[in-house]
């Protein structure tokens, strides 16, 4: 097979009645631009993505505010919880203080009654009132009358 090295060239005319066809497209100016369903869908997308960037703006703003209320009110509640540890510590201090007030009072209450009881009844079996009672008791019974007297004195006068 034998390939040609040049094709033939036809010259012809071209007809008188037909129009010519150039091969360069004229260019529309914007004015000139006809709005086609595939512009206006994109360009309803871009005013989407502007409204949703608009709203995730204003979305962080809400939660970067509904943050700082938080970190205020976190602060408050830290507040009181310090006010409140002061508070208990301090019923705490003033509940051990009157117990042991009560205590005291109860312990030379019991002193009292025993010194009472001893000098009253000397031969009262104090073992029934346990075993505290009993060793005051005996303490008292080793004692002089003159040191008894100093320890508490008698409440209740001797009747005549």
């Amino acid at each position: 097979m034998t390939f040609l090295k040049q094709a033939p060239v036809l010259n012809r005319k071209p007809k008188t009645r037909t129009a010519t066809t150039s091969p360069i497209v004229p260019q529309k100016r914007k004015s000139d631009v006809v709005a086609t369903p595939v512009a206006d869908s994109s360009m309803k997308q871009i005013t989407q993505l502007q409204e949703r960037n608009k709203k995730l703006k204003q979305d962080a703003n809400s939660k970067d505010k509904d943050l700082e209320n938080l970190q205020k009110s976190k602060e408050q509640v830290e507040l009181q919880a310090k006010l409140s540890q002061s508070k208990v510590e301090e019923l705490s201090r003033d509940f051990k203080t009157e117990e042991e007030n009560g205590k005291k009072q109860y312990d030379q209450a019991i002193f009292d009654y025993i010194y009472t009881t001893f000098s009253k009844v000397p031969d009262f079996d104090f073992s029934i009132l346990g075993a505290e009672a009993a060793e005051m008791a005996e303490a008292f019974r080793v004692m002089s009358p003159t040191q008894t007297q100093g320890c508490g004195g008698n409440l209740f006068p001797k009747e005549a």
